[in-house]
């Protein structure tokens, strides 16, 4: 795809495009080329990716999906193995316009074939959760070991998560919590911001029931306040799918003040 034919399609974009609906995508469009001139002010893969990420929460803007398609075709038929993660996560959340996990998974693979890291961390929760049907545990367990490997907290919880349920491996709680607690003190500040809600999540959950561990309920309402905030930031940038688990922390919030306040010394004799 050459940049004549990228600056074409900007160009029609513009008169077309709903910028109140989509105004991010509208502002990048705008920024993208000079319109007197006829030329692009970026390259063209730089401005294609620009516009996947734009309007986040939302599907593309159908014309701007059928060029981030054929773009990425295009680059993966020459061997782009990020072309192919990138469009996979397309198809897997819907964003390109249909939401198709089995063609997410097989674009999935050829990038982490080719040695696409997110590639074959997003292949464990395919397998993991099913979403091309069966689960299958064991593949599952091979990608996200693979990722772990290399220091990626994102798959080594849900490692951590196959042994606190048994999943494939023995099940192991003190394990489990041993993995969780890792991933806690490997959080930086970037990390914080993509799983940072995910592993004080798990990290509180096994000190309120005692998984793996003694009980500390104090600490455990501190971590599901902390991964309250998180979560509540990132359904905010559009991972609306996290609104379970966001709730899930206010919950067991409020259990945790009702098993906290029944542990306070009563003073109504002093009243």
């Amino acid at each position: 795809m050459t940049d004549k034919t990228v600056y074409a399609m900007l160009a029609s974009f513009r008169k077309t495009l709903d910028s109140e609906t989509y105004p991010e995508t509208a502002e990048r469009i705008e920024c993208a080329a000079d319109y007197e001139t006829g030329e692009l002010l970026w390259e063209a893969d730089a401005i294609i990716d620009d516009l996947t990420k734009a309007d986040a929460a939302k599907p593309l803007y159908p014309a701007v999906a059928e060029l981030v398609r054929s773009f990425y075709e295009q680059q993966i038929a020459a061997g782009n193995a990020d072309a192919a993660c990138t469009l996979g996560a397309l198809y897997y959340t819907g964003r390109i316009g249909e939401q198709n996990y089995r063609k997410a998974m097989q674009l999935y693979t050829i990038a982490a074939e080719g040695g696409q890291r997110q590639a074959a961390e997003n292949l464990g929760y395919c397998y993991y959760y099913g979403r091309d049907g069966e689960k299958d545990y064991e593949k599952a367990f091979h990608w996200f070991a693979l990722c772990a490997f290399e220091g990626w907290l994102t798959s080594l919880y849900k490692i951590g998560d196959m042994y606190r349920y048994g999943l494939y491996v023995e099940k192991n709680e003190r394990e489990a919590y041993r993995i969780y607690r890792h991933c806690l003190a490997g959080l930086t500040d970037t990390a914080q911001d993509i799983c940072g809600a995910d592993i004080l999540l798990r990290n509180a959950d096994c000190l309120y029931y005692g998984i793996g561990t003694e009980k500390d309920l104090l600490t455990a309402l501190a971590m599901y306040q902390d991964a309250e905030v998180l979560f509540y930031k990132r359904i905010q940038k559009g991972e609306s799918n996290l609104r379970r688990n966001y709730q899930k922390c206010a919950a067991r919030q409020a259990e945790l003040r009702a098993a906290l306040d029944a542990e306070l010394p009563d003073y109504s004799w002093t009243e």
